[in-house]
This record gives structure tokens, sequence and C-alpha cells, in this order.
């Protein structure tokens, strides 16, 4: 995450004064901003880093039963926070057959995911015009 080798971080220590002063980053700068900002706004170790954010790479994640996960869901989405998410189950293919059998139903139910499609095409389900074609004389 931070373009630097792993053993300058020592675990039970905060971020080292280097990656505080955020030096630009090749990868993922924005990414590694946050980090850096919960690290220091939460006075974190590196160890702490790690088990705070190890599972989805700093990314919200939570559990529940098919009603709260669902509920989580509509919450962001209603409130704007998120327009689709990704699904990371802990166990593959088991946890994304329980997802699709418990929870999907639900946020069917309140019309969040659709059905059928209008069309074949990422584009058309948009309703996205098709570009001119610049090699069309």
């Amino acid at each position: 995450m931070f373009e630097t080798e792993p053993s300058v971080f020592a675990l039970d220590r905060p971020l080292p004064e280097f990656i505080l002063a955020r030096p630009k980053l090749e990868g993922s700068q924005s990414r590694s901003d946050l980090i850096i900002d919960l690290a220091v706004r939460e006075r974190l170790t590196v160890r702490e880093i790690i088990s705070r954010l190890g599972g989805g790479r700093g990314h919200f994640e939570f559990v529940g039963t098919p009603e709260q996960v669902a509920d989580t869901i509509i919450a962001w989405f209603e409130d704007g926070a998120a327009d689709g998410f990704n699904i990371m189950a802990p166990a593959l293919p088991s946890g994304l057959a329980a997802f699709v059998e418990h929870v999907l139903p639900i946020l069917r139910d309140k019309g969040l995911f659709r059905e059928e499609y209008e069309g074949t095409t990422l584009r058309e389900h948009y309703g996205l015009p098709v570009p001119a074609n610049q090699f069309h004389v």
C-alpha cells in the first residue's frame, strides 16, 4: 500500500514519519491517504491498522442476519452513500449462495434489485446511445 518494504514498520508503533509525510505514490494515493488519516486521528499502531483494515482493505464491512444486511444496503443506497455493492462472502461459493438465497429476495421485494433487464448490453441497460463509429467513413 505504501510502496515500501514491510521491514520498516514496527507492529506496535505508529506509522513511520516518512509515511505520515505522504510521499507521492504510484498506486493507491487516495486509499493510503485515508489510512494515514485514520491512523493519525485514532492514534493507531501498525498492528491496529492491520487488524482494523485487513479483511476489506479499508472498505466498510458488515455482517448480520439477512434482514440486517439488506437494511444496511438499503440505507446506504437510499442515503446516496453507494450506488452498487461488491459482495465479499467469507467463503465461496457457499457465502455467495447464502446471500443470493436470503438477502436478494428482501432487496427484490423492496424493488431494489431488478429481475430483468431492458436490453442485452450494459449500454442498453443504462439507456446510453451508441457512439458514432470513428472508423466508419
